[in-house]
């Protein structure tokens, strides 16, 4: 199918297998009909002229979907509400992709999406690691619902200057590794720290930290940082401020330690 420059799917298909286009190199142009729910593995694999994909009713999008369609500006999926790994993977055109229902993902759904700007993704709750690794240009994310952030999720996220994640409760290991813009994270319920955490975050002036527990410490978390450096401090409740000035591993940085309800003006 190299010389295929276009594709129109009827409304009698509700499922596109496996690898149905994969490497079309051509295809600039998807329609797909409104009783497609499934996108099988691999479906449009390298379709690298391939520029958009809005699919009304597809409500699974299965293993490396559109992995390497290089030439995708933006993908709108209503109605899908789980997705495999590796679905966008290194489509590095990307800017824009909006998933209003996916509660579930598996890993490296944006990895190395270099242009993503805008997503959304405001009933995500579970994530596979790598979820928006090397996406060099987004600026802000929204996620309300995840419940934990999974390894590397910003890893290399160089611009990204404002992140909300509002009930997760834990960070994985590079979570914000190289995240050289951000000077600022709020953590309203993560009470689990892994290794590496905030490694390169240059300018990582404000880290708070809400949990009513004193969270736990990851290995490195501070290398690289403003923090380790002297010049920036973790917020954390007064009740605690004792406790992680004198815990194994966050001890390091006591003199980095300041009271929430003394800095309203920092947290709010």
């Amino acid at each position: 199918c190299i010389s295929l420059t276009s594709v129109t799917i009827p409304d009698s298909v509700i499922i596109i297998d496996e690898y149905a286009f994969a490497l079309c190199y051509s295809i600039t142009s998807l329609t797909l009909g409104n009783s497609v729910t499934t996108i099988g593995t691999s479906a449009f694999y390298d379709c690298t002229s391939l520029e958009s994909a809005n699919i009304p009713n597809a409500t699974s999008i299965g293993q490396s979907a559109f992995n390497g369609c290089t030439s995708l500006v933006s993908v709108d999926f209503p109605k899908a509400t789980k997705a495999e790994g590796s679905i966008f993977s290194g489509c590095s055109s990307l800017k824009s992709a909006s998933l209003r229902l996916l509660t579930e993902v598996s890993t490296y759904m944006f990895n190395n999406c270099a242009n993503l700007e805008s997503v959304e993704l405001p009933a995500l709750k579970t994530s596979g690691i790598y979820l928006f690794a090397g996406c060099a240009s987004i600026v802000s994310v929204e996620l309300p619902a995840l419940t934990a952030m999974p390894n590397a999720i910003f890893s290399g996220c160089t611009s990204l200057t404002s992140i909300s994640c509002p009930n997760a409760t834990s960070l994985g290991t590079n979570g914000f590794k190289d995240c050289s813009a951000i000077e600022r994270i709020d953590l309203p319920k993560v009470k689990s720290f892994s290794s590496n955490a905030f490694q390169g975050c240059t300018n990582l002036k404000t880290l708070i930290i809400r949990s009513t527990t004193r969270a736990t410490h990851g290995s490195n978390m501070f290398t690289d940082t403003p923090i380790i450096n002297g010049t920036g401090y973790i917020y954390v409740p007064n009740s605690l401020l004792s406790s992680y000035k004198a815990a194994s591993g966050w001890s390091t940085y006591a003199d980095q330690f300041r009271a929430i309800e003394n800095y309203p003006e920092i947290c709010g």
